[in-house]
């Protein structure tokens, strides 16, 4: 296995809609673990590992590893291809993303969940003919939970607002920078927004996106990864 944990835990969602005909399930997704433990354990990171020792050892159930586990990106960088089995349907994606995602988060960092589920939708999105960097990000946001994912919604517009506002990815990372990083430079309340504003500002440029996320510092292999995705 060559590459850092996203294209690993990428690929084993690969194996789990393979493996199941294209409609995986949570159950799906944990049987990865299990038969990838060999390559990947190395790669995986303190919440993923958490869930795959937690089902191993019969200390839990797949829908049920994610409870109490620590924020990450470990769900959202890898769900490109919930969005891609989904295509045009971001509500679908969501759902279906929402499940998945438990393996890994659920209860207080339930908002890592909203994370993966709102990076599935603007991956689906992304199909829709004519559409458009604002239309792609509005399905995102729109497919979180308003209750629920409150929280993550609510970031994702603050960084929007201050994209919109400075007009520059270099004015934009300064102002990020000093007002919403997290202890946890991996978590996802730090990392979403931020995928979300470099793709408003690059007007969904590829090269630009890319180059700009993964100059972007902090975890900027995975928010290169996510906004690649999209």
């Amino acid at each position: 296995m060559s590459g850092t944990d996203d294209t690993a835990f990428r690929n084993q969602l690969l194996e789990a809609i393979f493996a199941s005909g294209g409609y995986p399930t949570v159950d799906h997704f944990a049987k990865t673990f299990l038969d990838s433990a060999g390559r990947n354990l190395k790669l995986w990171f303190i919440p993923v590992g958490n869930a795959y020792f937690k089902y191993k050892e019969g200390l839990t159930l797949p829908a049920y590893a994610g409870w109490g586990n620590m924020q990450s990106s470990s769900s959202a960088m890898a769900i490109a291809p919930m969005g891609i089995i989904n295509a045009c349907n971001p509500k679908q994606a969501a759902l279906e993303t929402m499940e998945i995602a438990s393996f890994i988060h659920n209860g207080e960092t339930g908002f890592c969940r909203d994370a993966a589920c709102a990076m599935a939708a603007a991956v689906t999105a992304a199909f829709k003919p004519e559409t458009t960097m604002e239309k792609v990000i509005e399905s995102a946001r729109t497919e979180i939970l308003p209750i629920s994912g409150h929280e993550m919604a609510g970031l994702i517009s603050e960084a929007l607002e201050i994209a919109r506002r400075t007009g520059s990815y270099e004015e934009f990372r300064e102002e990020y920078y000093d007002k919403y990083l997290r202890t946890i430079l991996c978590d996802s309340q730090e990392t979403i927004p931020a995928v979300f504003a470099i793709l408003l500002l690059s007007k969904g440029d590829p090269k630009q996106s890319i180059i700009w996320g993964a100059n972007f510092g902090r975890d900027s292999d995975t928010i290169a990864t996510m906004v690649g995705g999209v």
